[in-house]
């Protein structure tokens, strides 16, 4: 048996997050691992949100996940003072094309990003598929970006500046964050020197 529950919450000091239990539990908050509860022992184990760094009034999310590890008797208790409320969760899509034929490109790495503080954190990745399509689903709101690493020999002409896209969820209008790119061909000039008497140097 297996549950997992995924919430929101606002940070104010003073608050903690407690599990009891012999089974496998995993509390995550900010996308951080908080609690471990393993074992066949039983133990309890408590986090203090205050020691995590988090910013006072700052909006978070709270992921817990629970693995039976016997054929009976097996439970969990949580215990919390946070104010935990659902967490609506959110998706961004768009295709990988070649920007000369307009045809898809399939299997192309795609990468996500999530931002914490000023610093950029590396969150997913996912591979287009035979349509060109990528998409990461079950995302909390927060500031993201996307990107891709263009590879020889193709060069990445969409989007522009530095080559990202720049999303913060939810958005008031949805939209489809494309990638394009064009395959570059090299070639090869080559010529003779000659000096005024038409003798090569």
């Amino acid at each position: 048996f297996t549950m997992e529950m995924h919430a929101a919450f606002t940070y104010k000091a003073g608050q903690t997050f407690s599990c009891a239990g012999g089974d496998d539990v995993w509390v995550y908050i900010d996308n951080r691992l908080v609690i471990d509860l393993g074992g066949d022992a039983e133990r309890a184990v408590s986090v203090d949100l205050d020691r995590l760094g988090l910013t006072e009034g700052g909006r978070y999310g709270l992921d817990l996940f629970f693995a039976k590890r016997r054929t009976s008797e097996s439970g969990f208790t949580a215990t919390t003072n946070i104010p935990l409320e659902p967490r609506e969760s959110y998706q961004l899509r768009g295709y990988k094309y070649n920007g000369a034929t307009g045809e898809p490109i399939n299997g192309w790495p795609i990468y996500l990003e999530y931002l914490k503080g000023s610093e950029w954190i590396s969150f997913k990745s996912t591979l287009t598929g035979t349509d060109g399509l990528y998409v990461f689903s079950d995302l909390p709101a927060g500031d993201y970006r996307i990107k891709e690493y263009a590879e020889a020999p193709w060069s990445q002409v969409y989007p522009g500046g530095d080559g990202m896209h720049y999303v913060t969820l939810p958005e008031e209008s949805p939209g489809r964050y494309d990638f394009r790119n064009v395959k570059i061909t090299a070639y090869s000039i080559r010529g003779t020197k000659y000096d005024a008497e038409r003798k090569p140097l």
